[in-house]
Parts: C-alpha cells; sequence; structure tokens
C-alpha cells in the first residue's frame, strides 16, 4: 500500500518543474522558462546518454524560434537544461517504461493529482475484511498529535519554527 521507502517519482512534468522554480533550482528570471521547461521534458523521444545535450539544444531552439524577443544568455540555458536533465532523469527511464505519472505517490491525505486519493483511498471505510473491519480514518492510527489548538506564542521555540509565518 505505501510507497513511502521507495523511489517516489513526481506525478506530472509541470508538478517537477514547479518544485524546481519554488525551490530555486530553476531561473525564475527566465521569461516562459516554466511554459517551455514543461514542454522540453514532456517530450518521449529524449535520449537518456544525450538528455542534457538533447534538453539544452531544444530550450536554445524554443527560445531563439519562439520567443527570440527574450533573448537569454546560452549558459544560462545550460544550467537550465542541466537541472532540467536532472529531473528528466530522475523520474522517467524509456527502457523500463517508467514516464511521468507510472507509478503515483499515494503519500498524504489527498494525493497530488485530482484523480489520486493519498491515504483515504484506503483508509475510506470501503474496505473491509470479511468480518466487516475497516481500516481506520483515525488520525492518531499515523500521527502523534504534538499540540492542538494552541496559540503559536504558546508554543516552545522548536515547535514554533514549524508553524508558518513564524519567527
Amino acid at each position: 500500500c505505501h510507497n513511502r521507502p521507495t523511489h517516489a517519482y513526481d506525478p506530472t512534468p509541470g508538478y517537477a518543474v514547479d518544485q524546481a522554480l519554488l525551490s530555486g533550482r530553476l531561473d525564475r528570471s527566465i521569461p516562459f522558462i516554466r511554459k517551455v521547461a514543461v514542454e522540453v521534458i514532456s517530450s518521449d523521444d529524449i535520449e537518456r546518454d544525450r538528455a542534457g545535450e538533447i534538453i539544452f539544444q531544444r530550450l536554445k531552439s524554443k527560445y531563439e524560434k519562439e520567443y527570440a524577443a527574450h533573448r537569454v544568455p546560452e549558459e544560462k540555458l545550460k544550467e537550465q537544461a542541466e537541472t532540467l536533465a536532472q529531473i528528466w532523469k530522475r523520474n522517467v527511464y524509456p527502457r523500463m517504461k517508467i514516464t511521468w505519472g507510472t507509478y503515483p505517490n499515494h503519500l498524504g491525505h489527498l494525493g497530488e493529482e485530482k484523480d489520486t486519493h493519498g491515504c483515504f483511498r484506503c483508509h475510506n471505510d470501503q474496505h473491509a475484511t470479511a468480518d466487516g473491519e475497516t481500516i481506520s480514518q483515525d488520525c492518531d492510527l499515523c500521527h502523534e498529535m504534538l499540540v492542538e489548538e494552541e496559540s503559536p506564542d504558546a508554543l516552545p521555540d522548536e515547535l514554533r519554527a514549524l508553524w508558518p509565518g513564524q519567527s
């Protein structure tokens, strides 16, 4: 059921690119980088041994032909291509027939995509044993509640540091 200890693949090229943009691995200052990056790594004809080179050539070509008004230095495109090649190689293994979405990550409450339900795909009162016992939806089954409904100001520094917007 749980794929937590396995290689968790990104569900889509868009998700992978979004994560790279959020983490700063891709340069957000490059115009249309998300759109172009998703298009380039979505291709199903990238050769694994030449992924970096192929992705760079496709990025360069797209910016020269479709976004000529937005000149991006070649060195910057090479950096983006290297990051995209790493992302692609982490998620796509053509010989093994693994590509985006082949193995969805079911970790989490509702899943990353609209058609996955995370934990609730099984913890849903619909899976029952012959004697009617179902998999519990009790939060304490998987989570240990450290605090509940406390003001962030009342928390120890270690927990307050985990609270969004608190310092």
